[in-house]
C-alpha cells in the first residue's frame, strides 16, 4: 500500500513540477529559518560551559528601584555572602565592563604606550574558572598585592613574547606599576566573559588586576571610592559557587539573597532585589535584557522563536494555498480513484504523505544549507556546539517532531478537503470546490499577514534606531569628540587642558560629562516636589557635567538659563561628599517639567527635591534653566526625562566640539596638547558618531534579524502567490472567455484580476496593523529617544504588499486576459 502511496505522490511531483519546485523552495526557506534560529539558541546555550563546574558557578543579579535588573551587583555583596552564606565553595568579584569604571586604560610598558582593556578581579576569581594559563600559577596569580594576567597577545605586544612576560613590570596611567603573574591565552567562545578579540561581553579584559589596585584607587579617587560603596551601583559582576555534594543548592542561595536588600542595601527611596542565574544562562538572558524582558516579559528565546515560527508558518500556508488550489486539476484523479472503492482516509493519507515527502526533501536541504553556513561563517567554538547537538537525541527527536508538525500544518486541511470530494460531482465536471471561495481567501490572508506585520515591525524598527542617531547628531552642525581617558586618573587639570585645547584653531569648544556620553545603561533617582518622600515619585537620569555643557553638545535653551563661570553657587558638590543639605542650582529637561506639571517658564526660580538612596534628608533644587530633550543614555532606566548638575570634580571625561572643515587636523591637536600634559599616558579618543553607533549595535541586530526573517517570508508569499495565481487563472479561462465574447477589454479583465488577489492582501493588512503597533509600542518604550509611530511604516508595509502582488500575478493575468475566447469556449 505505501509503495503505492509512493508511486501516486511522485507521479503528481513528476506533472507538476513548478508547483513542486515552489514548495520546496518555501518550505526549505522557511525550514532555515527555523534551524538557523535553533542552532543559534543552541549556540549561546552553550556559553561558559567550557569551565569546570559551570553547573554549579551562579552569577548574583541585582534590580534596583525601576531600573532593569543588571547582571551585576554592588560591591558589598560579596562581603555579604562571605558573612552569611559561607557554605558557598566560593565567591568572587570581578568589575562589569559597564558604568563609571572605565576598562579602556592608557598603560606603559618600558617605552611603549598603548591602550588597554583593564579589569580587577578578587583573588578566587581563579578559583572560579579555570583559565587558559600558558604561565604562571593558575591558581594564586591574582593573590600577591599589585598583581597582573596579560593575554598572549599583550606579551607578545609590550614584552615580545609569553615567555619573557612573567615578572614584568606594567605602569597604569595613575604612575604605579603592577607585576605580570601570569599569562592566559584567548578566552574560548561562547562566554559572558572576553579578550579583545570580541568586542561586546559583560567582562572584558587584555590586563586582569588584582582587587586590591582597584581599592588603592579608591582611595585617591572619590568617585571610585564612592561607587565601591554605593549599594545602589551595580559595578561587580559578583559570582558564587555551589558546593559539590548539593548540601547547599540555588534555592537557598536565592532564599539568602532576598534578606540582603532588606537588611543592608534598601534605602527610604530604593529597593533592591538581588537573585542568582546560572552563567550558562546568562548570555540568553543578557539578549533578552536588550529587549526589556522585565518591561515586556518577553525572552529573546520567545522573541526568536516568535520569528522562526512565523516564517515557517508563512511557508506551510503558502504549501497549503497552492495544494488546495490544485484540486480542480486534480478532480479526475481523486473521482476515478473514489469509484474504484478508496475511502476518504486513504484519499487523505494520499495527500499527507505527499507533504511529507516534500517536507523532507526541504528539511534535508535546510540542514545541509544550515550546517554549511555554521561552518563556512567560521564562529568560534561552532565545531564542538555543532558535534554536540549532533550527539544528542533531543535534536533528532525535535528534527522529527518538526516534519510531522510542518507536514500536519502544510497538508492537513488540503487533505480534508480533497478526502470530501464526492466521485459523481468530480467525474461529471472535471472540476471540484477546493474548500470554497473564502477559505482559500483566508489561507492568502493569514499567510500575507504575517509577512505585512514583519515588513511594517523592519520599517518602524529601522526608523527608531535611526531617529536616535539623527536626534543625537544633527542638532550640531560640527561633529566632536569625546575622550576616553579619566582625567582624575591621569592627574590633567581640566581646566588647563580646556585652556590649551581651545587655543588650537580647529577647537570650539570644551566641556566635560561624569559618563561617557551615550552609553546603553543610565542611571536613575528619584526626586519630587515634597520634602517629605511622597509614595509616587519621579524618576530622572541626573548627569553631572562641566561648564559649556549645553554649548557644546548643542542643546538648546527653552526658559532661564544655564551653567556659567559668572554664578559661583551653580557648582554642586558631590552627592557622596557633601555633610550638609545644601541648595543645589539644576537645569531640567523640558520632559521633567512636563512631568512635574510645569511649563518651561513656569519652572524657573521653582524647588525640587532628589530624595537620597540612603537615610540622609532629601537636597532640595533650585531650577535655574529648562532645556530641550536631550538623553545621554541609550535606555530608558526607568526614567523619560534628564536633568543636570554643574559638578565639576567628577565631571571629567573630555567632549570637544571640533571644526567640521579638517577634523583630522584636530584630532592631531587635541593628541599634541594632550603629549604635552600626559607625555606617558596614551590618549584615547572616539568620534560621536562611533559611540552611537556602537551603543546601538546591539538593536541594530536585533533589526536586522527582523528585516533577514520578513525578506524570507515576503520571498515566500511572492512564490506562494505566483503558483496560486496559475491555478486560480487557469479555473478561471472560461469565465474570461466569456466576458471577452461579451466585450469586455483587456485592461477591464486584469484591473479585475489584481483586484481579486489585492483584497486578501487588503483585509490581511487589517490583520496585521493593531498586532504590529502594540509590539512596536513596547519596543519604542525601551528607548529614551522615542520617535512617535506614525502611519508611514504601516501605509508603507501595504504598498509594498500590493505592488509586489501586482507585479508578481500581473504577467500571467495579462496573458488569460489577452486569449482567444474561441480556444477556451469550443469545448464548452
Amino acid at each position: 500500500m505505501f509503495k503505492h502511496y509512493l508511486t501516486t505522490a511522485l507521479r503528481h511531483f513528476r506533472q507538476h513540477k513548478l508547483t513542486t519546485s515552489i514548495n520546496v523552495i518555501c518550505l526549505t526557506i522557511g525550514l532555515v529559518c527555523f534551524l538557523a534560529i535553533y542552532a543559534t539558541i543552541a549556540y549561546i546555550s552553550h556559553g561558559d560551559r567550557q569551565y569546570p563546574n559551570s553547573d554549579r558557578i551562579y552569577m548574583i543579579n541585582q534590580k534596583t528601584g525601576a531600573s532593569p535588573t543588571a547582571p551585576s551587583t554592588a560591591f558589598g555583596t560579596a562581603e555579604y555572602l562571605r558573612t552569611n552564606a559561607p557554605e558557598l565553595e566560593a565567591i568572587a568579584r570581578v568589575v562589569a565592563s559597564i558604568g563609571i569604571l572605565p576598562s579602556e586604560v592608557p598603560v606603559t610598558a618600558a617605552e611603549t604606550k598603548t591602550v588597554l582593556r583593564v579589569n580587577y578581579a578578587d583573588p578566587e576569581f581563579l578559583q572560579v574558572f579555570a583559565l587558559p594559563f600558558l604561565t604562571g600559577d593558575s591558581y594564586n596569580a591574582l593573590r600577591p598585592p599589585r598583581s597582573a594576567i596579560v593575554t598572549k597577545s599583550v606579551a607578545t605586544k609590550l614584552y615580545g613574547g609569553v615567555q619573557y612576560a612573567l615578572g614584568q613590570s606594567l605602569r597604569l596611567q595613575d604612575g604605579n606599576d603592577v607585576t605580570v603573574r601570569g599569562v592566559i591565552d584567548e578566552l574560548k567562545q561562547p562566554s559572558h566573559m572576553s579578550t579583545s578579540t570580541t568586542a561586546s561581553a559583560l567582562v572584558r579584559f587584555d590586563v586582569l588586576l588584582s582587587m586590591d589596585v582597584l581599592e588603592a584607587e579608591a582611595a585617591n579617587d572619590v568617585v571610585k571610592a564612592a561607587y565601591i560603596r554605593d549599594w545602589t551601583g551595580p559595578l561587580f559582576v559578583t559570582y558564587a559557587v555551589l558546593p559539590k555534594d548539593g548540601s547547599f543548592t540555588a534555592a537557598m542561595l536565592r532564599d539568602r539573597l532576598k534578606q540582603l536588600g532588606s537588611h543592608y542595601a534598601d534605602t527610604n527611596t530604593k529597593k533592591n532585589k538581588f537573585g542568582a542565574i546560572l552563567i550558562s544562562d546568562y548570555v540568553l538572558g543578557s539578549l533578552s535584557a536588550v529587549i526589556g524582558q522585565d518591561t515586556t516579559g518577553i525572552t529573546a528565546v520567545a522573541l526568536f522563536y516568535f520569528l522562526g515560527a512565523i516564517v515557517l508558518f508563512a511557508s506551510c500556508l503558502n504549501y497549503a494555498n497552492l495544494a488546495t488550489a490544485q484540486a480542480a486539476a486534480r478532480a479526475k484523479e481523486i473521482g476515478m480513484r473514489r469509484v474504484v472503492g478508496a475511502r476518504s482516509g486513504q484519499i487523505m493519507i494520499q495527500f499527507l504523505i505527499e507533504a511529507a515527502l516534500v517536507t523532507l526533501v526541504a528539511l534535508s536541504l535546510a540542514l545541509t544549507l544550515v550546517v554549511v553556513g555554521l561552518f563556512g561563517a567560521r564562529i568560534e567554538g561552532i565545531n564542538a556546539v555543532v558535534g554536540s547537538i549532533a550527539a544528542s537525541w533531543q535534536f533528532w527527536a525535535m528534527l522529527f517532531g518538526l516534519l510531522c508538525i510542518v507536514t500536519i500544518c502544510a497538508g492537513a486541511y488540503p487533505a480534508f478537503v480533497l478526502s470530501r470530494v464526492r466521485p459523481t460531482q468530480a467525474m461529471r465536471s472535471a472540476a471540484i470546490k477546493s474548500g470554497g471561495r473564502f477559505t482559500q481567501r483566508a489561507l492568502v490572508v493569514f499567510q500575507f499577514a504575517t509577512t505585512t506585520f514583519l515588513v511594517i515591525t523592519v520599517f518602524a524598527m529601522q526608523t527608531q534606531n535611526a531617529q536616535f542617531k539623527r536626534l543625537e547628531l544633527s542638532a550640531i552642525d560640527d561633529p566632536f569628540i569625546v575622550v576616553g581617558n579619566n582625567l582624575r586618573s591621569a592627574n590633567v587639570d581640566y581646566e588647563v587642558l580646556r585652556t590649551e585645547l581651545l587655543r588650537q584653531p580647529h577647537i570650539q569648544s570644551v566641556t566635560a560629562s561624569l559618563h561617557s556620553p551615550w552609553d546603553v545603561i543610565g542611571e536613575s533617582y528619584a526626586v519630587g516636589t515634597s520634602e517629605n518622600a511622597p509614595a509616587r515619585q519621579l524618576n530622572t537620569v541626573i548627569n553631572a557635567v562641566n561648564h559649556d555643557f549645553f554649548a557644546t553638545l548643542g542643546i538648546h535653551i527653552l526658559a532661564g538659563r544655564v551653567f556659567d563661570r559668572a554664578h559661583a553657587a551653580d557648582i554642586s558638590t558631590p552627592r557622596f561628599a557633601r555633610s550638609t543639605s545644601q541648595t543645589d542650582n539644576v537645569v531640567l529637561s523640558r520632559a521633567l517639567a512636563k512631568e512635574v506639571g510645569w511649563s518651561p517658564t513656569e519652572a524657573i526660580g521653582k524647588t525640587l527635591y532628589q530624595y537620597m538612596n540612603d537615610d540622609r534628608a532629601p537636597i532640595p533644587l533650585r531650577v535655574i534653566g529648562v532645556v530641550e530633550d536631550r538623553p545621554m543614555s541609550i535606555l530608558s532606566v526607568g526614567a523619560k526625562s534628564s536633568m543636570y548638575l554643574l559638578v565639576p570634580a567628577v565631571a571629567s571625561f573630555p567632549i570637544i566640539r571640533v571644526s567640521k572643515l579638517d577634523t583630522a587636523a584636530a584630532k592631531k591637536e587635541i593628541e599634541q596638547v594632550w603629549a604635552k600634559l600626559a607625555p606617558n599616558i596614551a590618549l584615547t579618543t572616539h568620534f560621536a558618531d562611533e559611540l552611537v553607533a556602537a551603543s546601538l549595535q546591539s538593536f541594530d541586530a536585533i533589526g536586522n534579524a527582523f528585516s533577514g526573517v520578513a525578506l524570507l517570508a515576503f520571498s515566500m508569499s511572492v512564490l506562494g502567490l505566483i503558483g496560486l495565481s496559475l491555478h486560480v487563472i487557469g479555473r478561471r479561462k472560461q469565465e474570461i472567455g466569456v466576458r471577452k465574447t461579451l466585450g469586455a477589454s483587456v485592461q477591464r479583465i486584469v484591473i479585475m484580476l489584481l483586484k481579486d488577489f489585492s483584497i486578501p492582501i487588503l483585509i490581511a493588512n487589517a490583520f496585521a496593523w493593531p498586532i504590529a503597533f502594540v509590539l512596536l509600542k513596547v519596543y519604542v518604550s525601551i528607548f529614551s529617544q522615542r520617535t512617535t509611530l506614525s502611519i508611514a511604516p504601516f501605509i508603507a508595509g501595504l504598498l509594498i504588499t500590493i505592488s509586489v502582488a501586482w507585479i508578481a500575478v500581473a504577467a500571467q493575468a495579462t496573458r488569460a486576459a489577452r486569449m482567444n475566447p474561441a480556444t477556451v469556449l469550443r469545448y464548452e
